[in-house]
């Protein structure tokens, strides 16, 4: 099962049902997509992920549904905490699941290896401002509950860590803000 981009937007997405019955059955079973324990412990880097494997058209077109981007919230959920039980590493790791509501597409299964590396993806306790020519970057606690909001279950060896908004500022371009939401269920520690 793979990620496709929508190359035709004018065109509908033919039977959306069998589309999330694959994500349901992609998630149920972590083994057929995560590499093998030994690759994961010579991976150098400070995380290791797998992006939802769904079409754009799924969750990004004018014919999806609130009930199909929570179906696909929720496999995303049960792909992390499968992977979660799944996972056997001498490496310390932490499993978690980033959800992007307002781009689902971009949401992803990731498996920790540094813990400054995690807390950057943790909500913001308070508003803060963070200056990257040529923006301005600014986040905030999420005004929204996104487990009760959309119906999630979170898996219990997940964690809701919660959400937050973010606000890009383009330097000269005071019309040109982008606003998105990200929400971070994880392990509760490092394992």
């Amino acid at each position: 099962m793979g990620r496709r981009l929508d190359l035709h937007p004018q065109k509908k997405l033919r039977n959306p049902g069998r589309h999330l019955r694959s994500l349901a059955s992609w998630a149920s079973d972590p083994h057929s997509w995560l590499p093998e324990s030994q690759a994961l412990e010579a991976w150098g880097g400070r995380y290791w992920h797998y992006k939802v494997p769904i079409h754009d058209k799924l969750v990004s077109s004018r014919d999806t549904t609130p009930a199909i981007r929570a179906a696909v919230a929720q496999c995303l959920l049960d792909a992390a905490g499968n992977v979660s039980k799944a996972v056997v590493l001498s490496r310390k790791c932490r499993v978690a699941c980033l959800i992007n509501p307002d781009n689902l597409f971009s949401s992803e299964v990731t498996i920790f290896f540094d813990d400054e590396y995690f807390d950057g993806f943790c909500p913001p306790i308070e508003y803060g401002t963070t200056r990257r020519e040529p923006f301005t970057v600014s986040t905030a606690p999420a005004s929204i509950d996104l487990v009760s909001a959309w119906g999630l279950c979170v898996p219990k060896e997940l964690v809701d860590f919660g959400g937050y908004q973010v606000w890009e500022h383009e330097d000269g371009e005071p019309n040109a803000t982008r606003v998105s939401h990200s929400w971070v269920f994880a392990e509760p520690a490092f394992q």
